[in-house]
């Protein structure tokens, strides 16, 4: 996601504008409020959450909910490239740059250790999946090598389908 000065774009991992903004525009309009003045692009996955703060993968297909970003990586920041640093220090970026009240914007906490626990907590819960990413190379890609990962859930309930749902929903 990119935003600049209350202007915001959001954009695919794969480099996409998103044909749905009619149903992303009023949470466009709300990150830029909360970030107005500043310039940034932010990493997060866009979610709707249910009443027990889980999320909830067809509600965000079908527009039944309201959408926030779950953010877990700022790579710039007021024409600052932050993607050499460490994980570690952007993401102490970004917990300064985030409302501490969860709303539009949700911070993403980390886990340093233990992740196989992690994971299968995610998947006994029923939730989508996990990113992982190395603590120490900066962001980035180099050829077909990622520093980061997402690491899905086989037996998410709500994935049955939501590959021919989005496909439709995208050419929307």
């Amino acid at each position: 996601m990119y935003v600049n000065d209350g202007s915001v774009r959001l954009v695919s991992r794969y480099g996409h504008y998103y044909t749905r903004f009619d149903a992303l525009a009023p949470l466009a309009r709300e990150i830029g409020y909360i970030l107005q003045g500043q310039e940034a692009i932010l990493d997060g996955e866009l979610v709707c959450l249910d009443d027990e703060g889980k999320s909830q993968f067809y509600d965000l297909l079908r527009n039944r909910a309201t959408p926030c970003l779950a953010v877990f990586d700022l790579l710039s920041l007021d024409g600052n490239d932050f993607r050499q640093l460490s994980l570690m220090e952007r993401k102490a970026a970004l917990r300064e740059l985030l409302p501490v009240e969860p709303g539009a914007l949700l911070y993403v906490d980390h886990f340093e250790r233990r992740g196989i626990a992690l994971y299968n907590e995610v998947c006994r819960l029923d939730l989508e999946g996990i990113v992982a990413k190395y603590k120490h190379p900066p962001y980035g890609m180099e050829g077909k090598h990622s520093s980061w990962v997402k690491i899905r859930n086989p037996t998410y309930s709500q994935m049955a389908g939501a590959a021919s749902t989005a496909r439709k929903q995208s050419a929307l």
